[in-house]
């Protein structure tokens, strides 16, 4: 058979037979496809895989294998060649149709993030769902922000009122008095009286006028030094020496309940008999002493005394209607229900350059209460007097041109344990040491709740300036297209993760508050119907009722705040995570129709 018949058989697989042996022959429609797709990128190499080619040298042994074949089988029957030759090559037609839609679709799927609008509604959706959680965090953020700082500005100083009934409940209790005319006490004993003269600020004198001022005066005026705060030491002219001894109110053994003059063994009884305010003392120790008069005579029987100037003697005893006595305040006519204020007469007039008595004037209340009728008067002495006993304070006082001193009265005031009814104090309700912890629970509420605010301003610098910035920022990108979407997700779903940590810190210090909250409220309750204390005591608990009621209501505005939003990240995160779940699938089928295709040409 010529040469010129076999080629016009063979058409488009013509074979140089001279070259066969140089492994370089014309390739046919499906070589070259399929070395075109082995060049493409990391996408499209997937085609490669699917069909098992290796490289290039074994594509061009195949084909020198599979035209030899062609080639002898064309000698052996030409008829039979002709129609195996148009099978395959429809097949080949079929397969680079295929391959043609592979490319396509590929090509679509790597531009899918870089623009949604040929995805439409998938990506969208998330983006704008991203960018509407973001806004909502940034409101409940401010939220929870104010709430927070308006618990804590109810809580405010008011855990000074608790605090100090605790320090009184801790306090030792006094076992022993006397006067000395020196201005130190005597190994295990301290000095009664606590208050000092305030002191002045540095100023100016200009010609009788006095104004504070730091530094150098102006030409003519005189240079008024400072003067540091000192101490009243003595009182009658005498100073008054304290010991402390014994177990204080928390810890003290007290009477049975029902028989007040018992204690128990190797214990004795202090006070006047039968009064529900004794207490228990080990037989070998001394009573404390639970009364102190100033006078020149005796109150009455079993006092005892030591002297003061002016004929006056300072006089104390242990067998009182009272519980010991272990505070003393030297103030003017009352002492203020806040340990931290200080009661100044209005009327009087103040030096200029003299330095504030803690906080004058008795300014806040307590359900309308703003003296501490508890405090117990002794005997006054006039600030002339005092200023006069006192040399050290005298010597200060003549270095201050145009200082009057007022004659203002101080008076010694004397403060016993707080009252705590025995039923009350043997309840496990209202136990003295559930309210005396070792940390204040209305000051652990106000620390619980200045963590809680410093979380919220933290909160809301990232959730809701930070992250609603950040997100909304990628999220428009994407938006118009100009970033790649699945970039932009993995950052704000590092934003997301922040907001669920802030989440779950805001619900742990909200939680603890309003337990905190409840508990107080719970035991206030109990005090207040079986009539536990004293009438000022009772209201100061009542007034932190009230203060921990206005609080819980802002913490219970954060608890729905907070509920709120963790929902909404719930909801989100299955909105997110199903949208995730469908782009997931439809890209898994766009890439299995390269896999339906091998199928399809190997059948």
């Amino acid at each position: 058979m010529s040469s010129g018949y076999s080629e016009k058989l063979l058409g488009d697989q013509k074979i140089n037979q001279s070259e066969t042996g140089s492994g370089n022959p014309e390739l046919s429609p499906r070589s070259r496809e399929l070395l075109r797709v082995e060049d493409n990128d990391s996408l499209v190499a997937h085609t490669d895989e699917n069909f098992h080619i290796e490289d290039k040298k074994d594509l061009l042994e195949d084909e020198q294998d599979e035209n030899s074949r062609d080639l002898d089988q064309f000698y052996e029957d030409p008829t039979d060649y002709q129609e195996n030759q148009q099978k395959k090559r429809n097949k080949e037609i079929k397969f680079s149709e295929l391959n043609s839609e592979s490319h396509a679709r590929v090509d679509s799927l790597r531009h899918t993030f870089a623009d949604f609008r040929k995805d439409p509604g998938k990506l969208k959706t998330k983006a704008i769902l991203y960018i509407i959680l973001s806004l909502v965090g940034m409101a409940y953020s401010m939220a929870c922000f104010v709430t927070s700082v308006q618990a804590y500005t109810a809580i405010g100083k008011n855990p000074l009122a608790l605090s100090a009934l605790i320090h009184n409940w801790v306090s030792t209790p006094i076992v022993d008095i006397k006067t000395i005319e020196d201005d130190t006490c005597s190994s295990g004993y301290t000095q009664m009286i606590d208050r000092k003269w305030p002191g002045t600020k540095a100023g100016c004198n200009c010609n009788g006028e006095i104004s504070i001022k730091d530094g150098s005066c102006g030409s003519g005026c005189e240079k008024i030094e400072s003067q540091e705060p000192i101490p009243f030491t003595k009182f009658f002219g005498k100073t008054i020496c304290i010991k402390r001894s014994g177990t204080n109110i928390l810890n003290a053994v007290r009477p049975d309940p029902q028989d007040r003059t018992r204690c128990e063994e190797n214990y004795k009884p202090c006070g006047n008999g039968g009064s529900s305010h004794e207490v228990c003392v080990l037989s070998s120790s001394d009573c404390p002493i639970d009364d102190i008069q100033i006078a020149k005579e005796s109150p009455g029987d079993g006092y005892q005394s030591s002297p003061l100037g002016d004929d006056y003697q300072i006089w104390f005893t242990n067998s009182a209607d009272s519980l010991p006595i272990v505070e003393f305040e030297l103030a003017e006519d009352h002492v203020c229900i806040f340990p931290d204020e200080f009661y100044i007469d209005p009327n009087i007039e103040q030096y200029p350059l003299l330095n504030k008595w803690k906080l004058d004037g008795c300014t806040r209340k307590i359900r309308d209460v703003t003296k501490d009728t508890r405090w117990a008067p002794t005997e006054s002495r006039t600030m002339q007097d005092l200023i006069e006993e006192n040399p050290e304070i005298a010597e200060a006082v003549k270095d201050l041109p145009g200082y009057t001193v007022p004659n203002t009265p101080l008076t010694l005031f004397t403060h016993s344990y707080v009252d705590w009814d025995l039923k009350c104090q043997n309840s496990d309700e209202a136990e003295m040491g559930k309210i005396a912890e070792k940390n204040n629970p209305i000051n652990t509420l106000a620390n619980i709740q200045l963590l809680y605010m410093i979380i919220c301003f933290l909160s809301l610098l990232v959730i809701g300036v930070i992250s609603p910035g950040f997100v909304i920022y990628k999220q428009t990108l994407l938006l118009i297209g100009r970033r790649e979407a699945e970039k932009d997700l993995i950052a704000s779903n590092g934003m997301r993760l922040i907001g669920c940590i802030f989440i779950v810190l805001k619900g742990a210090f909200l939680i603890s508050s309003i337990v905190i909250m409840n508990n107080f409220i719970s035991l206030v309750n109990y005090v207040d119907r079986e009539q536990c204390t004293d009438e000022i005591t009772l209201q100061i608990f009542l007034f932190l009722k009230d203060v921990l009621k206005r609080a819980l209501s802002k913490n219970i505005i954060g608890v729905i705040a907070v509920g709120i939003i963790a929902v909404f990240e719930i909801l989100a995160t299955l909105i997110l995570c199903t949208l995730s779940c469908k782009m997931k699938k439809d890209t898994h089928q766009k890439f299995n129709f390269v896999d339906d295709a091998s199928s399809k040409k190997d059948k």
